[in-house]
């Protein structure tokens, strides 16, 4: 036995680093050997110690300190170790030529292995805890436990780790695991496959990088997945291998946090690829065949992803939506409530923020409608009609409801929709015919916060917002002015408000007349 022992790193790294400290290390020798005047190590514990195994830039490692002896030169020292147990040892493997990192606590890891040979068969059974797996900055693996059956063939004379048949179960997910991992000079070699049949859906959540999993694990997830995980390319400085998966799933479950609403009978199978191609270097997503039930209401869905940068889109959906159940899935953080149902068949293609590419097909059916928005009293109440989708356009028809007490009937055009809703800074373009018996503009134009900084009344636009509107409507009320047929064109552009035509009624008279204004003041639609 052994106390507080230390060992530092080889040539070239510092010896005032530290490879290994323990505070207990246990040898066993075979006895008889010793009594012949030879040290054959046969066993080895390490109590309560920490290890760090560096790999630099250049892929020089900081734990070659087994000394070689030459041909001719009789050793009376041999490490045919037959045992190797790690009790609560720290280890921690940072790997810079990879950019790979592993922080693990080994709490009760057994290894075999004739480990002075170029070439071994090692065993590693036993339990780990994982603190953190990192891969070029993505966290995969964070706070899990591991139980290791784990057989590698080693070949030291050419870095090659071939895995033998493995399994690592981590947390409630059995993980086979085949394939093999090489090191060269200046990058790794690895093709590894992983494979699990009816892997728990949230064991499986915490594989992926923390900054989607994080996300995804606030939802209750019930259900089973199968997958296959590959893993095959060079890892270094400026290269990464290429990841591909597939994975479905049969009967799963999904309910959003404070939520009583679940997406049940959830069905799909998906394709996954870092690199779609040697010419497309860039991410694609597949899930064919999604099928779901919310609330009683059937969801049938296909989408492909083509590049997270600058996204190709695919999808077609087919189902029923309850907007207040879904909204506890997803709500634009500019709603407050929102209600009703859609009828929605539908499908888009195209690269997105290139309209030319668009094409969609389709409709939506809205029933029942009604929103409510954040920091604002306006409501929409009570909306009906349809939209139906022509490549970059959503055609309107017989659009009817609510805002605030105002009542609106809307047939027309929405352009650029897609834009305006998938991207940052776009503009939307409307050109419709609107009607109605009564506007009340007090309920629908606000005060903004910057009304007492300035000085000139009036109505603010969205600079974002284009329409034109042919108006009809039998009567008009903005704070103590009064008006009856108004007929003519309102255009929005860019912050400017044109008028054509129009004609109203007020104070008894009829009134006509062309006006361009442009649209500074402390009130909002």
């Amino acid at each position: 036995q052994f106390d507080q022992i230390l060992a530092r790193p080889c040539a070239p790294f510092s010896k005032q680093d530290t490879l290994l400290y323990a505070d207990k290390l246990f040898l066993m020798f075979d006895i008889k050997e010793i009594f012949a005047g030879r040290y054959n190590l046969i066993k080895a514990e390490i109590n309560d110690a920490t290890l760090n195994l560096i790999t630099n830039k250049k892929g020089e490692i900081n734990y070659e300190i087994w000394k070689s002896q030459p041909d001719n030169t009789a050793s009376t020292f041999n490490s045919d170790l037959e045992n190797v147990l790690l009790k609560n040892v720290a280890i921690l493997i940072n790997d810079e030529s990879s950019v790979q990192q592993y922080a693990l606590v080994a709490e009760d890891l057994k290894f075999n292995g004739q480990f002075k040979s170029t070439r071994y068969k090692l065993n590693c059974t036993g339990k780990t805890f994982v603190n953190e797996i990192m891969h070029h900055g993505n966290v995969y693996l964070r706070n899990k436990n591991l139980i290791s059956d784990v057989h590698i063939d080693i070949d030291n004379l050419h870095h090659v780790y071939s895995f033998l048949p493995t399994t690592i179960n981590i947390e409630k997910m059995k993980l086979v695991v085949e394939g093999k991992i090489s090191q060269a000079r200046n990058h790794t070699f690895t093709d590894l496959t992983l494979k699990s049949s009816d892997a728990d859906i949230l064991s499986l959540l915490g594989l992926l990088p923390n900054s989607v999993s994080e996300k995804l694990m606030a939802y209750d997830v019930k259900g089973d997945l199968d997958f296959t995980l590959r893993i095959n390319g060079n890892s270094g400085t400026n290269e990464v291998p290429v990841i591909t998966a597939d994975f479905s799933t049969s009967n799963s479950q999904l309910t959003p946090p404070s939520s009583s609403h679940d997406l049940k009978n959830i069905r799909f199978m998906a394709f996954y690829t870092s690199q779609k191609s040697i010419t497309k270097k860039v991410q694609y997503i597949s899930v064919k065949n999604f099928s779901a039930m919310l609330e009683g209401n059937s969801i049938r869905a296909d989408f492909e992803i083509e590049d997270f940068r600058k996204p190709f889109l695919n999808l077609k959906a087919d189902g029923v939506f309850d907007l207040k159940q879904l909204s506890d899935f997803y709500k634009p953080d500019t709603v407050s409530d929102i209600e009703g149902t859609v009828r929605l068949n539908a499908s888009f293609k195209g690269q997105t923020g290139v309209p030319s590419t668009y094409q969609s097909t389709g409709n939506a059916q809205l029933k029942n409608v009604t929103v409510k928005l954040k920091n604002s009293p306006t409501s929409f109440s009570n909306f009906e009609g349809v939209f139906s989708f022509d490549n970059n356009a959503f055609n309107i028809s017989n659009m009817a409801g609510l805002i605030n007490s105002s009542d609106v009937h809307i047939n027309g055009v929405i352009t650029n929709a897609y834009d305006y809703l998938l991207l940052p800074d776009r503009s939307l373009y409307i050109d419709a015919a609107l009607s109605s018996k009564k506007i009340n503009l007090d309920e629908i134009i606000v005060e903004s916060s910057s009304s007492t900084t300035s000085k000139s009344p009036g109505i603010r636009f969205s600079p974002l917002l284009n329409f034109n509107f042919t108006l009809s409507v039998d009567e008009l009320v903005y704070k103590k002015f009064e008006a009856s047929e108004i007929r003519g064109n309102v255009n929005v552009q860019s912050g400017e408000l044109f008028t054509d035509g129009l004609s109203l009624k007020s104070c008894g008279g009829m009134r006509s007349e062309e006006h361009t204004s442009e649209l500074q003041s402390p009130y909002v639609i």
